[in-house]
């Protein structure tokens, strides 16, 4: 069993109610399936905001404060202790 620790932003801490949770997962999950879990867990509207067009336009995904490509989630492996943040990508100018 691995503790990951999650960081809700933006649009992702209203949908969830919260700012922040703990869940636990079998060791060996990758990061796209936890957030397919968090997508059944929070329903459609989370879901289309997770996923809808592509995710490195829309939103932003960091594991232990990295940025990760979009196309390297289904390899990346979690590990007790992580910390990931989801946060809509925000928009910069003046």
């Amino acid at each position: 069993m691995v503790v990951i620790r999650l960081m809700y932003v933006g649009v992702f801490a209203e949908l969830t109610s919260r700012d922040r949770e703990e869940i636990f997962l079998e060791e060996g999950v990758s990061l796209t399936q936890l957030l397919q879990t968090l997508a059944e867990k929070y329903g459609e509207k989370f879901r289309k905001e997770l996923f809808s067009g592509s995710r490195s336009q829309q939103t932003l995904v960091m594991l232990n404060g990295v940025r990760i490509d979009p196309q390297a989630m289904d390899k990346m492996r979690l590990k007790d202790g992580d910390i990931l943040v989801i946060s809509p990508i925000l928009p910069l100018g003046g």
